[in-house]
């Protein structure tokens, strides 16, 4: 079910997932989480203010040319 209480407000997110990648090739586990809105707990990748936006630390993985 989707969600829009608060959809409104900084902090909001939706349809998010928190877990664990597993390669099927090498066996080695990452974190692996999304969100709509933002990204739970994404810790420094998250650098905006009202909405999702990535820092610049982060350019370099592929988040530069990433628009909200």
């Amino acid at each position: 079910m989707y969600n829009y209480i608060d959809d409104d407000s900084d902090a909001y997110f939706n349809n998010s997932f928190l877990g664990t990648w597993t390669s099927y090739k090498t066996g080695k586990s990452k974190p692996c989480n999304w969100g709509l809105h933002r990204i739970p707990c994404a810790g420094d990748l998250d650098g905006g203010a009202a909405e999702f936006m990535p820092t610049e630390k982060y350019y370099e993985y592929g988040w530069k040319n990433y628009t909200p």
